[in-house]
């Protein structure tokens, strides 16, 4: 992690982080007594808060900094935090009301800086969950919340692309997975854009994951200007179908689950869709014989997204060569709610797509919920 000590000269605190490896400055306007003026920054430190800085250690060495700070843990003027003025807080200098209002000052001060440190947790803890937190960008956003008293309502990247590449492995084929077992997931955000339908495989302790998007013929060329995405090559792989003249015909998406079971034999035991825009593919669904239940997208997808999360980090998931939902991987983010250290799934930007993501947490969603039903059928042991 990128870390600013603002206000400290000690390097206490540096010194700390440093050890546990982490690239962390302190920053003052006097020079540094910790004996490390390579990690010390010693200058008003005003300008440096938002990172996206460039600034000189007392070495004489360049620094940046690119986008924001990991961590900043500001330490406030130092009339309340050291002892310099400790006859200020002794009753044989001073009235019993003003002692009690020094002190008072004085653990204002701190709380402010880091209001779990010391009263609920320690600095070794701290230093401890900091681990923790730099496996994922959505625990790095918790610690945050929970340890710094920065809120995190704004959006985040989700996926680190290291952990989105590690999923995409070699290409199987349907065929391979002859009475299997699965659970299936419909993104159907809008008729008139991208559309997704998912299945999700276990084999062999390996999830693996087909995509089938859909998109109107005559939205094609717009969607390839408006997003720079080449879905005309998607088309001619085939992860990309062509679905009506304007608006998908989810006809389509229904007769892409029905030769699962007519062609390949594997079963969807449970199908993942939001309510939001289902329109009457659900009904036919259901008609059909197939279990739909209603994921509705909101901060009740917390467990589902952090379990999705730990998954593609342990790289669990095969996507095979499907680089549109790539894509919608990259694509993801995460809203955080600082209130209730809940998050729910957004895109990254306006034109960003992320359907086929939708559709994986969907899928993803039935098997959590419905795994002590079904869990076993979805081992395809044998």
């Amino acid at each position: 992690m990128k870390v600013l000590i603002a206000c400290e000269e000690s390097q206490r605190v540096c010194i700390e982080f440093r050890r546990k490896g982490h690239e962390a400055y302190s920053c003052d306007v006097i020079d540094c007594s910790g004996g490390h003026p390579e990690w010390h920054i010693k200058q008003d430190v005003i300008p440096l808060l938002n990172g996206n800085c460039t600034f000189n250690t007392v070495d004489g060495i360049e620094h940046s900094i690119s986008g924001k700070w990991d961590m900043i843990i500001a330490f406030p003027p130092c009339t309340y935090l050291t002892n310099a003025g400790s006859p200020c807080l002794s009753l044989k200098n001073h009235t019993p009301e003003y002692v009690i209002n020094r002190w008072k000052c004085r653990a204002e001060a701190v709380a402010k800086a880091m209001p779990n440190l010391g009263v609920s947790v320690s600095v070794d803890y701290i230093l401890d969950e900091i681990v923790i937190a730099e496996q994922s960008l959505s625990k790095r956003a918790e610690f945050k919340t929970k340890y710094c008293n920065i809120k995190q309502n704004n959006s985040q990247a989700w996926l680190e692309s290291r952990y989105i590449e590690a999923c995409f492995r070699q290409q199987k084929h349907l065929v391979e997975f002859k009475n299997c077992y699965c659970v299936g997931g419909i993104d159907l955000s809008q008729t008139t854009d991208l559309t997704a339908c998912c299945i999700v495989i276990e084999k062999d302790g390996e999830l693996n994951v087909f995509v089938q998007f859909f998109m109107p013929k005559e939205k094609l060329e717009i969607a390839i200007a408006r997003d720079n995405i080449p879905y005309d090559v998607y088309v001619q792989q085939g992860v990309l179908k062509l679905s009506g003249e304007n608006y998908v015909d989810y006809h389509d998406c229904e007769r892409w689950f029905y030769d699962l079971i007519n062609k390949f034999k594997i079963y969807p035991l449970k199908v993942g869709y939001d309510r939001y825009s289902a329109q009457y593919l659900v009904q036919n669904m259901k008609a059909a014989g197939f279990h739909m239940d209603d994921c509705y997208q909101g901060e009740n997808m917390t467990p589902v997204l952090k379990e999705a999360e730990g998954l593609i980090q342990d790289g669990s998931f095969n996507f095979g060569k499907n680089n549109l939902m790539k894509i919608c991987l990259a694509n993801s983010g995460v809203k955080m709610n600082s209130e209730t250290n809940r998050m729910r799934l957004i895109k990254l930007g306006p034109n960003e797509r992320i359907d086929g993501t939708a559709a994986l947490i969907d899928a993803l969603a039935v098997r959590q919920k419905f795994y002590a039903e079904i869990g076993r059928q979805l081992k395809n042991a044998g």
